[in-house]
């Protein structure tokens, strides 16, 4: 009786453990499947005839945005890009902060879109790498030449909502937060706050944005 209860207890360990590794490989792939979705609503703007003639390119270029805005945390993502100076504004001035470099990162993004999208082949989804409310999801945009642009997104996942949601993009191997933190540190160290916000302002005026 008692070899018997040392079984039971070991399959019913067995059978807890199995089922908790199951959840974990359901859970683990909603992130890139969110992801997916979202990339297959920016293919859709590319395979729309109505945005493929020339004088539609700046809706085209909005319609980019409003897939984005629907995925990213753009207010997460802008305070990360500020680091530790965040702290020192005011309400003021990050709501000021976070509208501007929000304009200024949907631009940007758009521009990356449009540029790998356009003479696309297909969209190899790599990894995911699951942590707890955290994950990264790897994706290859490959075009019609075979050339290979590798892309990873950041994303969270709130206590409140359901959704997957973008923080941080790395472009080729490069952190695009920790890009512009770095960039912004050394403006607001070497200048102020304020030679920060017009600098952004001047290249949203400009639509120069790299």
């Amino acid at each position: 009786m008692a070899r018997f209860d040392q079984y039971l207890r070991l399959f019913i360990s067995l059978f807890v453990t199995h089922c908790f590794v199951l959840l974990l490989s359901v859970q683990a792939g909603i992130p890139t499947e969110q992801i997916r979705e979202s990339t297959n609503k920016l293919l859709a703007v590319f395979e729309d005839p109505y945005f493929k003639e020339e004088s539609r390119s700046d809706e085209r270029r909005e319609r980019i945005i409003e897939v984005a805005d629907e995925r990213f945390d753009w207010y997460t993502l802008c305070r990360s890009c500020l680091g530790r100076h965040w702290t020192k504004r005011t309400k003021e001035e990050k709501k000021a902060f976070i509208n501007l470099l929000s304009e200024f990162l949907e631009y940007n993004y758009a521009n990356l879109i449009i540029d790998n999208f356009t003479n696309l082949k297909e969209i190899k989804y790599i990894k995911e790498r699951v942590d707890e409310r955290f994950a990264f999801v790897s994706i290859d945009i490959i075009d019609k030449e075979n050339v290979v642009y590798p892309l990873g997104y950041r994303l969270i996942n709130k206590s409140d909502s359901d959704e997957w949601e973008v923080i941080d993009i790395n472009i080729e191997g490069v952190g695009m937060v920790k890009n512009y933190r770095v960039q912004f540190d050394d403006i607001i160290r070497k200048s102020s706050f304020d030679d920060l916000m017009l600098k952004l302002k001047s290249r949203i005026e400009k639509r120069g944005i790299e």
